[in-house]
């Protein structure tokens, strides 16, 4: 019968085209906005932090999804030094084993993080957090991976328009390490609200204005009250 080539070749060309289908849905397009100049602030904590209060990231260069960046650590006894990082955000290839300090900007849950040799790391969801003086839609992925004395467990945060991390953090049985954005040039921070919703930046321009009435009337009665002795005399 003819009718079991046939079957054989529709199954065939039905298994091409989820193939190419699924090909199609896995690729992830990765592009950076980020320029030369931008900076970020994070506040350092933790066990690994070896005495440093602060560092502040500030993008060197740009070539192509090659991402070059300083990272100027200051100490608590005020001294301060700089080491510099490069990553590739489309292969995942990096001078640092530890901190991935920027991603693809707009990735969406499942998609994935290229992570140089090793398995590349899935976004598992998206969190609206604090980041850098803002509330900010976040790319967040959590992933392990052995390292000499055991298990490493790493999170980390990324701004999910600009990319660039917004919390990072690792726990080995070594101890611990935070970084967490406290302020940055990619964008204003909020401005807090008021209990009734209002803008309290606006409060203490409100106040001033009232503390100034008093002193715009007294100039403005004295002013009428030479302009009428001139015109007497």
């Amino acid at each position: 019968m003819s009718s079991g080539p046939k079957s054989h070749v529709i199954v065939a060309l039905e298994l091409l085209l989820v193939s190419v289908w699924a090909t199609g849905a896995s690729a992830v397009v990765y592009s950076t906005p980020l320029q030369p100049g931008n900076n970020a602030l994070y506040q350092v904590s933790g066990s690994y932090s070896e005495n440093v209060n602060t560092t502040e990231m500030a993008v060197l260069a740009v070539n192509g999804l090659n991402i070059t960046a300083t990272f100027k650590d200051r100490y608590y006894d005020l001294t301060e030094t700089v080491s510099g990082f490069w990553l590739d955000i489309a292969s995942g290839q990096r001078n640092s084993s530890n901190l991935i300090f920027a991603i693809g900007a707009g990735l969406n849950p499942g998609d994935t993080i290229p992570d140089g040799p090793s398995p590349p790391i899935s976004i598992q969801s998206e969190q609206t957090r604090g980041c850098g003086g803002a509330q900010r839609l976040t790319n967040y992925a959590t992933f392990q991976v052995t390292i000499m004395i055991g298990t490493r467990t790493v999170q980390g945060y990324w701004d999910k328009t600009s990319g660039v991390v917004c919390s990072f953090s690792f726990q080995d049985p070594g101890g611990e390490l935070n970084l967490n954005m406290t302020g940055t040039s990619l964008w204003a921070p909020s401005v807090p609200a008021g209990p009734g919703g209002g803008r309290l930046d606006l409060v203490p321009w409100v106040l001033l204005a009232i503390a100034a009435i008093p002193i715009v009337l007294l100039l403005y009665f004295r002013a009428g009250k030479r302009a009428r002795k001139r015109v007497r005399g």
